[in-house]
This record gives C-alpha cells, sequence and structure tokens, in this order.
C-alpha cells in the first residue's frame, strides 16, 4: 500500500480479516477515509492521523474507546454490548462522530 496518499499523517490498525470489510465500511461512515490493500491477505487499514487526531480531541474516553472498535471492524450492537450502553447510544455517537468531522473541513 502507497504511503504518499496522507504523506506522514497515517495511523495503521490491523485488524481481524473477518472484521476488515465491516472496518473499512465504519472508517468511510466516520469519513476517515481509509486506505486498505487489495491484497486480501493483508489486514491493514490506513487512516489520516490528523484527521483521527480532531476527532479525539473532542470525544471523551468512552467515546474513543467507540471510534476505536468502530475502526476494528464490530458493529454497533458488538460495541453496545462491550461498553454496556445500548445501540441507539452507539448510533447517536456516530453522528455526533460525523458532525465533529464535517465542522473540521
Amino acid at each position: 500500500m502507497p504511503n504518499d496518499h496522507f504523506g506522514e499523517n497515517i495511523l495503521e490498525y490491523s485488524v481481524d480479516p473477518q472484521r476488515k470489510n465491516r472496518a473499512v465500511k465504519n472508517a468511510n461512515r466516520l469519513c476517515l477515509f481509509p486506505i486498505v490493500s487489495d491484497d486480501p491477505n493483508v489486514n491493514l487499514i490506513r487512516i489520516n492521523s490528523v484527521i483521527f487526531d480532531r476527532l479525539n480531541a473532542r470525544c471523551n474516553l468512552r467515546e474513543r474507546k467507540m471510534i476505536e472498535l468502530l475502526i476494528f471492524g464490530y458493529n454497533q450492537t458488538e460495541i453496545a454490548e462491550k461498553l454496556n450502553v445500548s445501540q441507539s447510544m452507539i448510533s447517536r455517537k456516530i453522528i455526533k462522530f460525523k458532525k465533529i468531522l464535517s465542522e473540521c473541513k
């Protein structure tokens, strides 16, 4: 995967191969513009660290954990179970995350 798309501002996440497609979908939903390899044996997702840092700066610790789990390919129900919150709360937070990122443009 080429590094020049984001320059030096890259975060790499190694994801479970079974969660890779959902991880990419989640990152796209959050407007984190993931870069993934076409090679099915490479399970890395790269995202722009500047965008990610802007999002993290406006979130509390629990919200950061939600973002991390989304990037690792967990669905809303799984995240809700892990964090002992409702699925609808996760859905509302995703809307909040997208709003934060739209304000950062």
